[in-house]
C-alpha cells in the first residue's frame, strides 16, 4: 500500500567476494506501491580451475517507510562447481565380484576388486576396509596409493589355505589429495565353489584399424549363467553389458596408435575364462593427415658451431602417428622414434616425453647437445634443441612410385644441374674460388648432389624434394668435425638460375695436417648456391655445351687470387664439338682446358705466377647473365711455409 525500500548485503563464506562473486554492501532495493517482488542479480565469477562447491550469505537490513523485516531475512547462495575435479572421484568399478578359480583346496588364492579414478592430476590415496569374512590375510584398513596419471588400481585380498565359500564387503573412505568418493563406495566379493568348466571368450569386434569411438563385442561359451564380462582397454577395466551369452562395451574412445584390449568372462561362481586379447590401431584423422616423410635442417639460434648445426633425416610418419628418423648433430648420429599427438607434437619413446636428450658418446665425458622437441603441422617439420637451435623442415612429396616433378625441370628420365658456390668475402682466411657441384633429379623427386668445395673438400647429399621443389642439404665433412648445410629450391622461371639457395652454413674446424686454411672457420662462413639445368646435345647435334651467345667460340679463361701476384688471363677457343682448339695456341702446353660433354665438368691446369703448374676444376652454368664456367684452384704451399690458398676460375665469352 506504500513505497518502501530495504538494503541487501552479502557476506563471504567458502565463496569469496571479488573472487567467486561480486559482493554487495547495503545495495538499496526499492519497492513501488503495489510491487510485491524484486530480483537482485549478483554476478558469479566463472573460474576455470576446479574449486569445489562454494557458498555465501545474503542478508536484508534497514527497511524504510512502513516496511518491516520479515522471515527469513537471510539466505545462503550455493555455487555449484561445473569444472571436473582434476584429482578425480574414486569408486569401485563394480557393485559385486565373484571368484571361483581353483587352488589346491578348490577355492581361489586371491580375490581382486578394481578402483577407478576419474581424474588423474596429482597423487591421491583412499582407504579400503574389509568386513564380513575371516579367511584372509588382508590388512584392513589398507591405504591404496594412486600416482599422478594413474586411473585404476586393483585391490588384492589374499585368502588363506582354509578359505571356503563366503562373501565380504569392501568399503572406501578418506580420499586425499583433493579427490572425492564416487557413487560406488562399497562392493560385495563372493567366494564360491568353482565350476569344472570355465567360460570361453570370442571377440567379434573391433579388428584392425578404427577411426573414431568403437565398441567391443563378442560371445561367451559357458555351461552355466554368466555373471559379468570384464574388458580392459589400455590398462583400464570396465564391465561390458551382457545380453545372454553376448557382450557389448560401446562408446570407447581410443588412444592414438595401438590399443590393447583384453576380455575376461566370469560365470555365476566367479570362475574366469582365459584372457583374450586383440590390438586395435586407432587412426586419428588429424594424425593420419600428417603421414609422410620429413627432412629438416637444424639451425643455430645464436653463434654458429658444429654442435648447433645439423639435420633431421628421413623422419617417417605413419598414418598412426608412429615415427622414426635420424638426427645428425655435433658429428654424432641419433636414432629417434615415438608417436605424434593429434596436434602434431612428438612424444618420444621410451617414456613418451615431449623432448628427448641428445647426448654424444664422447670420451672421457659425454657431450650434452640439448633436448630435442619436434612438431609436424601443415607440411612443415619444426622443433627446437634447447635454446641453442631450431628445426626447419618440410614434408617430401616423393613416394618413389609416381612422377611428381614438372617436366620443365626433368623432361626425361633424369634432370642434370650444375651449380657453383661463390665466395662472399675477399678475406684471405676464406677460399676465394667457387665450389662446384652436380645434381641429378628424377621425375619422382629424388635428388642427389655431389661436388667439391673451394678448399678441395668433397661433399655429397641426397634428399627427396618438398612440395615447393625444395631440397635440404647436409653433408658431414672433415672427419665429422665440420659440415656444409642449407636448402636449395628448383625454379626454372627465374631469369638467371634454375636452382638457388642462400646463406648456406659452411663449418670447417682448425686442422694441423693440411696444406690450406689450417685455422679453418669453426664458427662458420655463409655462402650462396646458384646453378642451372644442364642440357646435353643429342647425338645428331653438332653443338657446344658452352653457353655462347655469338657462336664465335672465343672465351676468356681467367684465374684470380690464390696467391697469384696478379690475374692470369688467356683466350681460348671452344669448338662446336666441345674441343678446346686454341689455348691460346695449339702449341702452348702450359695451359690445358677439358670439357666433359656429359656433365659440364671443367678441368685442366695453368701456369701459376709462382711458376708451378696448378690444376683447376669447375662447371659450366648454361643460363642467365652469369652463364659461363666457374671453379677454383688450390695454390701450392709457398716455400716460407705459409698455408696455401684457393683462387677463382672463370670462363666467360669474349
Amino acid at each position: 500500500a506504500a513505497a518502501v525500500s530495504v538494503n541487501l548485503s552479502t557476506t563471504s563464506g567458502t565463496a569469496i567476494a571479488g573472487t567467486d562473486f561480486t559482493g554487495q554492501t547495503n545495495t538499496q532495493v526499492n519497492f513501488a506501491t503495489t510491487e510485491t517482488s524484486k530480483t537482485v542479480n549478483i554476478a558469479i565469477t566463472d573460474r576455470t580451475a576446479f574449486e569445489g562447491n562454494r557458498a555465501f550469505t545474503v542478508a536484508l537490513s534497514s527497511p524504510t517507510g512502513v516496511g518491516q523485516l520479515g522471515t527469513p531475512n537471510t539466505a545462503t547462495v550455493n555455487i555449484t562447481e561445473t569444472e571436473p575435479n582434476p584429482a578425480g572421484s574414486l569408486a569401485f568399478a563394480a557393485a559385486t565380484y565373484k571368484f571361483g578359480s581353483k587352488n589346491s583346496a578348490g577355492f581361489p588364492n586371491t580375490a581382486i576388486a578394481t578402483i577407478n579414478r576419474t581424474g588423474t592430476v596429482g597423487a591421491v590415496t583412499v582407504r579400503v576396509a574389509l568386513t564380513g569374512y575371516t579367511a584372509h590375510t588382508f590388512t584392513s584398513p589398507l591405504t591404496v596409493n594412486f600416482a599422478a596419471g594413474e586411473s585404476t588400481k586393483d585391490v588384492s585380498v589374499p585368502l588363506t589355505a582354509s578359505a571356503g565359500a563366503g562373501s565380504f564387503t569392501l568399503t572406501l573412505s578418506n580420499p586425499t589429495g583433493g579427490s572425492f568418493l564416487g557413487a560406488q563406495t562399497t562392493t560385495v566379493v563372493t567366494i564360491a565353489v568353482p565350476d569344472t568348466k570355465l567360460p570361453v571368450v570370442k571377440i567379434t569386434a573391433p579388428k584392425g584399424k578404427v577411426t573414431g569411438t568403437f565398441s567391443v563385442t563378442g560371445d561367451v561359451v559357458e555351461d552355466d549363467a554368466l555373471d559379468r564380462v570384464e574388458v580392459t582397454v589400455n590398462g583400464v577395466k570396465t564391465n561390458a553389458t551382457l545380453n545372454a551369452k553376448a557382450f557389448t562395451l560401446a562408446g570407447l574412445t581410443p588412444d592414438n596408435g595401438p590399443n590393447t584390449i583384453t576380455v575376461v568372462a566370469f560365470d555365476e561362481k566367479g570362475s574366469a575364462s582365459k584372457p583374450v586379447t586383440v590390438v586395435v590401431t586407432f587412426l586419428d584423422p588429424a594424425v593420419a593427415a600428417l603421414a609422410g616423410l620429413y627432412n629438416g635442417l637444424i639451425l643455430p639460434t645464436g653463434p654458429a658451431s658444429h654442435n648447433t648445426s645439423g639435420f633431421v633425416s628421413n623422419m617417417k610418419v605413419s598414418v598412426t602417428g608412429a615415427f622414426t628418423g635420424k638426427v645428425f648433430l655435433g658429428g654424432f648420429t641419433f636414432a629417434v622414434k615415438g608417436v605424434l599427438a593429434s596436434n602434431g607434437d612428438a612424444k618420444f619413446a621410451k617414456a613418451f616425453g615431449e623432448t628427448t636428450p641428445l647426448i654424444g658418446k664422447a670420451k672421457p665425458t659425454p657431450i650434452q647437445l640439448g633436448d630435442l622437441a619436434l612438431k609436424v603441422a601443415a607440411g612443415k617439420l619444426t622443433g627446437t634443441i634447447g635454446t641453442a637451435a631450431t628445426v626447419d623442415g618440410d614434408k617430401a612429396f616423393y613416394d618413389g612410385k609416381i612422377n611428381i616433378v614438372s617436366t620443365t625441370l626433368v623432361p626425361a628420365k633424369k634432370g642434370l644441374f650444375t651449380i657453383a658456390i661463390p665466395s662472399e668475402t675477399v678475406s684471405a682466411a676464406i677460399p676465394q674460388g667457387d665450389g662446384v657441384g652436380f645434381i641429378s633429379l628424377t621425375p619422382k623427386g629424388a635428388a642427389k648432389l655431389a661436388g667439391v668445395l673451394a678448399d678441395g673438400t668433397k661433399y655429397s647429399a641426397s634428399a627427396p624434394l618438398s612440395q615447393a621443389n625444395k631440397m635440404p642439404i647436409y653433408s658431414l665433412l672433415y672427419g665429422k668435425k665440420g659440415s656444409f648445410a642449407g636448402a636449395i629450391t628448383f625454379d626454372t622461371t627465374q631469369t638467371n638460375t634454375d636452382v638457388a639457395g642462400t646463406n648456406f652454413l659452411w663449418l670447417r674446424p682448425a686442422q694441423t695436417k693440411v696444406k690450406h686454411y689450417l685455422a679453418g672457420w669453426p664458427t662458420g662462413t655463409q655462402v650462396d648456391v646458384l646453378g642451372a639445368k644442364y642440357i646435353v646435345p643429342t647425338k645428331l647435334e653438332n653443338k657446344s655445351v658452352f653457353p655462347f651467345a655469338t657462336g664465335s667460340g672465343v672465351a676468356d679463361l681467367t684465374f684470380s687470387d690464390g696467391k697469384l701476384t696478379g690475374n692470369v688471363r688467356k683466350e681460348v677457343t671452344i669448338s662446336s664439338a666441345n674441343k678446346v682448339v686454341n689455348a691460346p695456341t695449339a702449341s702452348d702446353k702450359t695451359y690445358q682446358l677439358k670439357i666433359k660433354k656429359s656433365s659440364g665438368a671443367l678441368s685442366g691446369h695453368f701456369p701459376h705466377t709462382d711458376l708451378s703448374k696448378t690444376k683447376f676444376t669447375g662447371v659450366i652454368i648454361q643460363k642467365g647473365a652469369t652463364k659461363g664456367g666457374y671453379g677454383f684452384f688450390l695454390s701450392n704451399v709457398p716455400k716460407n711455409g705459409a698455408p696455401g690458398e684457393s683462387g677463382g676460375v672463370t670462363i666467360l665469352e669474349d
